[in-house]
């Protein structure tokens, strides 16, 4: 069973699949479901499935669109978030105004099982930011904006900078915790939705490797944790 490293961060992140289809600009790279042999083709890669038992049936399977996201940075709106949170002596460089922070991620697989447990699955994803750009102080800033402690914005931030595909965006309806997790196969984030109706929340966990990042989304964390413990 995984266990939990540190104390939550309350942060709202993006959810990939919403971010394809938002995206994907040719009809057909829409997720449709497909055939194992038909997603390694169109993925370029052999997809990881659970090990037979532990997410409920078999899954169908479905190839999600190559995407590019890009943010630009404001640095208005950093300090007016700032201010609202009590922080506004936090210093935000002008340099960073404009900056552009770009993510592009491959071909995704996701594999949706009977029992409401996903599992999406990717290339390593390439994060850009311009020449000298400070990843991790950007990040500390962005965190203590969002109302983490100096202390705690400071580790999130460079957390962050190891893995700031994790955070590809701020949505604005979906409020979570991140935690830290060790599982037995590795570092991983875990994210626990708070908002809405208790039936309707999911834990999601998120974890590199060296060839894939992985996506695992369940009804519980002890799902989410022997899903995502079960993968390479």
């Amino acid at each position: 069973m995984g266990a939990v490293d540190d104390g939550p961060v309350r942060c709202d992140p993006r959810r990939l699949v919403q971010a394809a289809c938002a995206n994907a600009r040719d009809d057909e790279w829409l997720p449709q479901r497909v055939s194992l042999e038909d997603a390694t083709k169109a993925a370029g890669f052999a997809p990881y499935l659970p090990e037979s038992g532990v997410a409920a049936g078999v899954p169908e399977l479905m190839v999600i669109a190559p995407v590019t996201v890009d943010q630009t940075v404001r640095v208005a709106d950093l300090q007016a978030a700032l201010r609202s949170v009590g922080a506004a002596d936090v210093q935000v460089p002008a340099s960073w105004d404009g900056a552009l922070l770009r993510t592009e991620i491959g071909p995704m697989v996701g594999a949706d099982h009977p029992d409401g447990t996903e599992v999406l699955q990717v290339r390593p994803i390439a994060f850009y930011a311009p020449a000298g750009f400070a990843l991790n102080t950007f990040a500390e800033v962005a965190f203590r904006a969002v109302g983490l402690s100096a202390r705690d914005a400071r580790a999130a931030g460079l957390a962050f900078a190891i893995h700031p595909a994790w955070l590809l965006d701020i949505a604005k309806d979906e409020p979570v915790e991140l935690q830290d997790l060790s599982l037995r196969n590795g570092k991983a984030l875990l994210i626990e939705e708070f908002g809405g109706e208790p039936a309707q929340r999911r834990t999601t966990i998120l974890r590199n490797t060296t060839d894939r990042m992985f996506v695992i989304a369940a009804k519980t964390r002890e799902i989410a944790v022997a899903v995502a413990e079960s993968l390479p």
